[in-house]
């Protein structure tokens, strides 16, 4: 056999022994970082997993605890407490058996009966404790987790809500009797909302909530309405604890800087996510409405109310205010239960509040301001600005608390919008508000009003004139004469006179031909545009001068001793203001009108005329003026009807 015959099995022999001890080699080598590489992956995917649980039990504890229509008799806000803690618990022995696991992983590769692994064990990161030491632990630190690092708190929000909850009921002894309420509604541009609250027995036994000018719409009012009676009975001051929790919640989500941050604050992570944009209100609304009826045992209220949420926070403020003024009475012996502005007269068609005219290159007048205290037993009490400190009566701006007084400069910015004043007894706490129109204002008041038939040679003056609606310092633009028979068929002119003397001429294009009927007279210059109380336009309506030729005959029944006495001017007593309608309604008829005149006569000897004519095409809100006529005076008035479309 030859030489290489010899030594060619040698070769690959060796050959392969060389490889398979490479594989040998490397399989060994590799095994002293393999098990450590695997040990770190393994705890990762344990810790991960461990969270996972504890958030997946975290979530289901919460809804478990927030199903309270099912639950109520056994959840209350410690046991809430106790289940969280609980849970935080097992979210510890969760990563301490894994992590256990973890550290067993390499022994456990060893098979009973196997050999025995060429492998050292790694040694232990951190030194074994000598006997009778403590582990080197602060407090708040879970070593299992994050080691040297802090355990954030866990946060109970159910407890925290319900401890609100209890700091806002109103649990002092209250004065029975009948209490009305004030509470700011969804739109408060449109005023309040105002509620009538009876008390009996220290609960509140009935809610009336109120109809008229300023709310957001009978739609809002016939919703929100539906809380009215979970506000009533045992459960009733809870509930309007519930509901002031929540506009405060929305009020802090609103004033906060970061909307979107305080939203979670206070509803956590799960319910803020739901918030598409935390600036607006209404999207903020339902949400807290969602977060207490699903965990503040007020699921039914909440869910009636669904769509008008935000006028239902005024509501329960509104009977919240009203339990206000009971607890002082009865803390106080107090016996005011009414404060109303008497002056200035002027009204806010849109609101119902009284408005104030102040000249906005002058600092606020309060001077003219008067309201009327009414006492426990009818008795009233006028109280003029120069008395208020006398009678404890503050005025307050309504949105930022601060005190308004007489002669006060204010800032640009606040008289360039409507400023809300509230007028408080404070005694009482009873109050009333009235709005502050800062604009271009004089006192030279409007106080005479004459006509011509001759071109302006002579002028009579119109006797008893009529005042104005808006500001009874001015005489109506509008007013009625009686019209001598030389006069019919003739042109006329007008003017008018402010109190220093300055007169305003105004001329008509037709002739005064037809009884009842109301002529414009329209200004012949520009001069009333000096005047704040100056009208560009005048309006008379000729009734006919009726000469009695034989007085004392008849059935006029006329004492003798009084041959120019006439019954009595038709006055119309309104028992609301405002006409509500739908997009696309007819706009009001006359009877509807006519229904709103509480002592109207249905004898025929007073008819309306409707002047004006509201838009029902689109959401807004119309003044319409209403003529009424009184037959048997021969005098006519002008009322003012708000026309709300929505």
């Amino acid at each position: 056999m030859s030489k290489n015959a010899i030594l060619k099995p040698i070769l690959i022999g060796a050959l392969v022994l060389a490889v398979a001890g490479g594989i040998a080699f490397g399989m060994l080598s590799g095994g002293d970082e393999k098990p450590e590489k695997s040990a770190v992956s393994h705890k990762k995917e344990h810790m991960d997993m461990a969270n996972e649980q504890n958030e997946s039990q975290a979530s289901e504890d919460k809804g478990t605890a927030g199903d309270y229509e099912a639950n109520s008799s056994r959840d209350s806000g410690s046991n809430a407490f106790v289940r969280n803690s609980r849970s935080g618990v097992r979210a510890r022995n969760v990563i301490s058996q894994n992590t256990r696991q973890n550290q067993g992983s390499v022994s456990n590769e060893a098979k009973p009966g196997g050999s025995t692994p060429s492998v050292s064990p790694s040694k232990p990161s951190v030194s074994p404790a000598q006997p009778g030491t403590k582990p080197d632990v602060k407090p708040g630190v879970n070593p299992g987790i994050n080691p040297g690092g802090q355990v954030p708190p866990v946060i109970d929000r159910k407890a925290q809500v319900e401890k609100e909850i209890s700091d806002l009921m109103r649990n002092t002894e209250l004065k029975d009797g009948k209490y009305v309420g004030l509470g700011d509604g969804f739109d408060e541009a449109r005023g309040g909302v105002k509620t009538i609250v009876t008390i009996k027995n220290n609960i509140i036994e009935n809610v009336v909530f109120v109809e008229g000018q300023g709310y957001s719409g009978l739609d809002y009012m016939a919703i929100s309405a539906r809380a009215i009676p979970y506000l009533c009975g045992e459960e009733g001051k809870r509930n309007v604890a519930i509901l002031k929790v929540y506009r405060k919640y929305i009020d802090q989500i609103a004033a906060a800087k970061d909307h979107a941050k305080e939203a979670e604050k206070l509803l956590g992570k799960e319910y803020a996510s739901k918030i598409t944009d935390a600036r607006r209100a209404e999207m903020v609304s339902p949400v807290i409405r969602e977060y207490l009826a699903e965990n503040h045992k007020c699921k039914k209220m909440m869910d009636a109310v669904s769509g008008a949420t935000l006028t239902t926070g005024g509501v329960g403020l509104s009977v919240d205010n009203a339990l206000e003024l009971s607890e002082n009475d009865k803390k106080t012996g107090n016996d005011i239960t009414e404060i109303n502005v008497l002056e200035p007269t002027a009204i806010n068609g849109y609101t119902g509040q009284r408005v104030l005219k102040s000249d906005i290159a002058k600092p606020l007048d309060l001077s003219g301001i008067k309201v009327e205290l009414t006492k426990e037993d009818g008795t009233k009490i006028e109280v003029p600005y120069s008395e208020f400190d006398k009678y404890g009566i503050e005025v307050t701006n309504r949105d930022t608390g601060e005190k308004l007084y007489d002669k006060m400069n204010l800032p640009d910015e606040v008289k360039n919008q409507a400023l809300i004043a509230r007028i408080t007894h404070k005694g009482s706490k009873r109050r009333t508000e009235l709005a502050i129109f800062f604009e271009s204002y004089s006192t030279d008041y409007i106080v005479k009003m004459e006509y011509s038939f001759d071109n302006g040679k002579t002028w009579e003056e119109v006797t008893d004139p009529a005042k104005a609606e808006d500001n009874n310092n001015n005489i109506s633009p509008r007013q009625t004469v009686k019209l001598k028979k030389e006069y019919f068929g003739k042109k006329a002119k007008a003017r008018t006179t402010s109190m220093s003397g300055k007169h305003y001429e105004y001329e008509c294009r037709f002739p005064i031909d037809e009884y009842g009927y109301k002529f414009s007279f329209n200004s012949v210059n520009k001069d009333y545009e000096s005047n704040k109380n100056a009208n560009f336009a005048v309006y008379i309506t000729f009734v006919d001068d009726v000469v009695d030729e034989k007085p004392g005959t008849g059935d006029d029944n006329h004492d003798g001793d009084n041959p120019d006495e006439v019954d009595d001017e038709f006055k119309p007593e309104l028992s609301t203001k405002i006409i509500n309608k739908k997009v696309g309604d007819a706009e009001p008829t006359l009877e509807e009108y006519q229904a709103l005149i509480s002592n109207f006569p249905d004898d025929g000897s007073v008819t309306l005329e409707v002047l004006d004519h509201p838009d029902m095409s689109e959401n807004g809100y119309t003044l319409v003026k209403v003529k009424v006529i009184s037959h048997k005076s021969g005098k006519e008035s002008i009322i003012t009807i708000g026309v709300s479309v929505a």
